[in-house]
């Protein structure tokens, strides 16, 4: 019987246990990259604004000490919108995602995993963020995390086929702006404006609790670190970079110079703000050795005044005739793309109708990443469970 008493939950923060878990779930997790580029590419994002407290811990036999299965916690601050009786009020807290979930294969079957869990969670109560906090993770099993106490709000997912030449058009005088590399910190100002703008205004409506981390751009900037790391390893090279030396400003830098350069887009009327679409960039080859990449939305927002489903569509759609543009080009970095994902919580059914319709994409996809959530005051979760709680920004840019 495995008993959660023989074991210890140890945070490491020695640079050659830390390379030692990577070294383990790499297998799973590297995905185009080798083990040893995988390795760097987490010590590379460990330099994100985004990642400013990761703790990583490994699960031990407390007789023999032996590392048995890992896991990462990145705390963030966090807001949670509450009615006082009179208007909504503000309260500062923390979160933390769960991530790198790992048992080492050799000790499987013993549910290790959920003793990690459970004992990780007792610190975040505790010592790390304490009773007024949440934890939220994104399941790769399922709902194997409800064992945990956490609950399962898993965002299904939309796939818009990519061509390989140009087939979509669009009747509108838009007015386009690409969106660059680190050029995102204006447009996350605005939305955190504005969700927090909504948020405030739905608690005084219906006296419901809101919660949500403080979205900013460096939560981007970590999606577009690591798509750049992966695209430089991929098919570049140059310029020559000391990945473990160099700075976090010293790498963007670097890597404004390679491609892919395009993280975004906006539509503007008379220099005024309609909207904007961030995405990021992943690669992979079919079972034909041909490119099969994908695009994943990162977020799409929508300026008040504007219909959001009208240039939400709008904005797919340019950037769905962005991408059939790049496929034609001979740039590998930014070509061979087959499909945009995105995530409903970005869409109405509305926008997913019209484009199963236009652009025959597939909805309602089971998301291998489904979100789950923990609210570390009882009462707090138990409202979570009736509903009586709600979890805002449960989408793509606060996956980890």
């Amino acid at each position: 019987m495995t008993l959660p008493d023989n074991y210890n939950l140890v945070h490491i923060t020695d640079r050659d246990l830390l390379d030692f878990t990577r070294s383990q779930n790499g297998a799973s997790w590297r995905g185009v990259l080798s083990l040893q580029q995988y390795i760097t590419r987490e010590v590379v994002l460990a330099k994100s604004k985004a990642v400013k407290k990761l703790m990583v811990f490994v699960l031990e036999d407390s007789t023999n000490n032996n590392k048995l299965a890992s896991i990462e916690l990145l705390v963030r601050d966090a807001t949670k919108f509450v009615f006082n009786g009179t208007k909504a009020e503000k309260q500062p807290v923390e979160c933390g995602a769960i991530g790198g979930v790992f048992t080492y294969p050799q000790y499987r079957g013993q549910g290790l995993a959920r003793i990690m869990v459970d004992k990780l969670m007792k610190q975040a109560k505790t010592s790390i963020m304490g009773s007024s906090g949440f934890t939220f993770l994104y399941s790769e099993v399922g709902e194997y995390y409800n064992r945990n106490g956490f609950i399962s709000f898993s965002v299904p997912l939309c796939h818009i086929p990519v061509s390989s030449t140009l087939t979509t058009s669009i009747s509108s005088s838009d007015t386009i702006t690409l969106l660059g590399y680190h050029e995102f910190k204006p447009y996350f100002e605005l939305y955190r404006q504005r969700y927090e703008e909504r948020i405030i205004n739905d608690v005084e409506k219906d006296h419901k609790t809101r919660i949500s981390p403080n979205i900013t751009s460096d939560y981007v900037d970590w999606f577009h670190l690591r798509a750049k790391y992966i695209a430089y390893h991929l098919f570049h090279q140059k310029p020559a970079i000391d990945f473990e030396a160099a700075s976090y400003e010293e790498l963007v830098e670097k890597f404004h110079s390679i491609t892919p350069k395009v993280f975004g887009l906006k539509i503007t009327e008379a220099s005024t703000l309609v909207g904007f679409i961030v995405w990021t960039y992943d690669w992979s080859t079919a079972a034909d050795g041909n490119p099969s990449n994908t695009v994943t939305v990162i977020k799409v927002h929508v300026e008040p005044g504007y219909d959001v489903d009208i240039y939400t569509l709008r904005l797919l759609t340019h950037l769905k005739i962005l991408l059939e543009k790049q496929n034609q080009e001979n740039d590998t970095a930014t070509s061979g793309f087959v499909k945009i994902v995105v995530w409903d919580s970005d869409t109405s059914e509305e926008v997913r109708a019209k484009l199963q319709a236009k652009y025959q994409a597939k909805t309602g996809i089971d998301n291998p990443s489904r979100s789950a959530m923990l609210l570390h005051e009882p009462s707090d979760h138990q409202k979570l469970c009736d509903g009586e709680l709600i979890w805002e920004n449960n989408n793509k840019v606060t996956w980890f």
